[in-house]
């Protein structure tokens, strides 16, 4: 597994210090695990299911046949009419 560094300013840094400090976290890697398992651990098995079994099947048929896919336009006009 690669290594990701990512660099937090402002509100963003300050939310990290804070949640490492409330939870007692000693590194800031410790930190955005644990609130990566929580994000985790709280996804809806209902929104993975949807995703997998309605979007990934979609998007399968758009790669199989990709005359199905609408540009932009096209979809602004079948949701409202003419733009």
């Amino acid at each position: 597994m690669s290594d990701l560094t990512v660099t937090l300013t402002g509100a963003a840094a300050a939310k990290l210090r804070k949640l490492m400090a409330e939870e007692g976290y000693a590194r800031a890697e410790d930190a955005v695990e644990g609130a990566l398992d929580a994000l985790d651990a709280s996804r809806a098995p209902e929104l993975d299911a949807w995703l997998r079994e309605t979007i990934g099947a979609r998007a399968d048929a758009f790669a199989a046949d990709p005359g199905r896919t609408m540009t932009p336009d096209q979809v602004r006009e079948a949701l409202f009419g003419k733009v």
